[in-house]
């Protein structure tokens, strides 16, 4: 179940709203450290992208850019503001690669800057989820790199699982008292500071909610052997089992990532006689697959996860 990596497209906006208007020693250097970001992100991950001889994409990561990071840091030591949001994209690419080792390390850090970005616009309400979410992020990438532990203990990984997914979903969502999962309620609302950072497109709280949903489908996939060790000889009460927990975590993704696609997106992702727009951004395109598998998912057996 390799679906957690096709978050790795939403990282191209984690950047993408840091325009600088008037150029200065410090604007110049951040901005560099946007462009090496921007192109190290293309090298890996679009197909059309032009690729530098002798060193492949996947072996040099994103070396340039956290080189630049650095450099920043030791020029602009007293830019408190800049440097929270450079030690937050760090921690994100390293959550990104799937180095959870090195994204762990960084957790205080990175959970500090968030309380250093400042007041500001819908930039600085992204770069907070994800300082706030940053663990759950990390607990998300384990869970996805270790697929043998839903069989070898079901129950135990659908537990931490569904409460990752949970995690992430409530700090998006403001749930009800129905008792549903987060994001199966239709009368909950979307956060003030969600919606504040919603404007950033794909490297915002889209993205927390795409992780909260593929988590769900992890959890379902541990369900999916709890089942079966509860019913190792009925094989009506397992197929039973299955398909409530299918219905119950498929309806909590689709619900969370939802919230976060316009009305004509979950249109055109549920109708599929519509072909996907080419034009749109791979992000949001990946996300619309997503949904769509999502829903196919809740409503049918027929199940991409």
């Amino acid at each position: 179940m390799p679906f957690y990596r096709i978050l790795i497209i939403a990282g191209a906006a984690l950047v993408a709203g840091c325009i600088t208007i008037q150029i200065t020693p410090v604007t110049s250097d951040i901005q560099d450290v946007h462009d090496a970001y921007r192109r190290e992100f293309a090298q890996q991950f679009l197909p059309s992208a032009p690729k530098e001889a002798g060193n492949t994409p996947a072996e040099r990561g994103f070396s340039e850019t956290l080189e630049k990071i650095r450099q920043f840091q030791l020029k602009h030591p007293g830019r408190t503001t800049e440097i929270a949001h450079l030690t937050v994209l760090e921690g994100m690419i390293y959550v990104q690669q799937n180095m959870l080792s090195s994204a762990q390390l960084m957790k205080d850090d990175v959970v500090s800057a968030g309380g250093k970005l400042g007041s500001g616009d819908e930039y600085v309400a992204r770069d907070r989820l994800f300082s706030e979410n940053f663990q759950s992020l990390i607990d998300a990438g384990r869970i996805a790199a270790n697929p043998n532990a839903a069989a070898n203990s079901p129950a135990e990984t659908e537990a931490k699982a569904k409460d990752v997914a949970q995690s992430l979903c409530k700090s998006l969502l403001d749930v009800g008292d129905s008792g549903a999962l987060c994001g199966a309620d239709a009368s909950s609302t979307v956060q003030p500071r969600a919606n504040n950072a919603s404007s950033v497109g794909d490297g915002g709280p889209i993205y927390i909610a795409a992780t909260s949903g593929l988590t769900y489908a992890w959890a379902r996939h541990a369900a999916h052997f709890r089942c079966r060790d509860q019913n190792p000889s009925d094989s009506s009460a397992r197929k039973e089992c299955r398909d409530q927990v299918r219905v119950s975590y498929f309806e909590a993704a689709a619900g969370v990532l939802g919230r976060f696609l316009t009305e004509g997106e979950r249109r055109v992702a549920t109708d599929q006689g519509i072909q996907l727009d080419p034009k749109a951004s791979a992000g949001r395109i990946r996300y619309m697959v997503m949904y769509r598998n999502f829903r196919q998912c809740f409503e049918t057996e027929t199940c991409a996860y």
